[in-house]
């Protein structure tokens, strides 16, 4: 239903002269992943998992998601990205303080 309305929601921006704006792929995976993919490097964050940029797998998924996007959507709109969106550090941030606690 949420991909139905972000159609309705780009014609109505384009309608007006707007660019919309899409999420584009940052990492956030389901953590069951892990059991399909054991070798990716995702890190648990309760249900989330996020995966590191530089896992091979990342870039297939990234490519996967955004054909699917400009097949859907088209490319006159811009991408976003909000990692942080619950204002919480990055799981595999670690403090400077906790380094040697682990």
């Amino acid at each position: 239903q949420q991909w139905h309305l972000h159609k309705r929601i780009l014609a109505r921006a384009r309608s007006l002269g707007m660019s919309g704006q899409l999420p584009a792929f940052q990492g956030n995976v389901p953590v069951q992943l892990k059991a399909v993919a054991p070798d990716a490097n995702i890190t648990a964050a309760g249900a989330t998992g996020w995966m590191n940029s530089v896992d091979p797998l990342y870039g297939r998924i990234a490519d996967v998601w955004m054909r699917t996007l400009l097949a859907d959507f088209g490319t006159d709109h811009w991408y976003q990205l909000d990692g942080y969106f619950n204002g919480a550090t990055a799981p595999w941030v670690q403090d400077a303080g906790d380094a040697g606690d682990s």
